[in-house]
């Protein structure tokens, strides 16, 4: 019984949604002198998208002149793609035993999705050592 990895499982949590970022420049902030500053996604992928500083930018509500925001114009770098998690379990590890632990998509999400200990879970590119992964 092949068991699926967190990111096939879990695209939401583990910000694997199939989508890209577009063209075009994002409200980024106003400066002192009530300029507009605009950015496009590359810009803003060229930053850790972990840190507050994206999350900051990527949370952002509000615009001027009727410009995108950067959660609109760019998902992939915001991880706010139009996908869900599925149902079911994925391999998490496997214990001193040898036994496979299981885990759910709602017990990932329960932790801070820019935490090491859930990048590593969603980077997990096979199961142990010869457990086959799901295709």
């Amino acid at each position: 019984d092949d068991l699926p990895l967190a990111k096939e499982l879990c695209p939401l949590t583990c910000c694997t949604c199939p989508c890209s970022d577009k063209d075009g420049e994002f409200f980024w902030k106003m400066n002192k002198r009530r300029k507009i500053i605009k950015k496009d996604c590359s810009w803003l992928a060229g930053y850790d998208p972990s840190s507050r500083f994206v999350k900051n930018i990527c949370r952002k509500s509000e615009t001027e002149d009727d410009l995108p925001l950067a959660k609109e114009l760019c998902p992939l770098t915001c991880c706010t793609c139009p996908c869900s998690d599925k149902d079911g379990e994925f391999f998490w590890k496997m214990n001193k035993r040898r036994k496979i632990i299981k885990k759910d998509c709602s017990w990932l999400a329960g932790y801070d999705p820019s935490s090491r200990f859930v990048k590593n879970i969603c980077r997990k590119s096979e199961t142990e050592d010869d457990l086959p992964l799901a295709k």
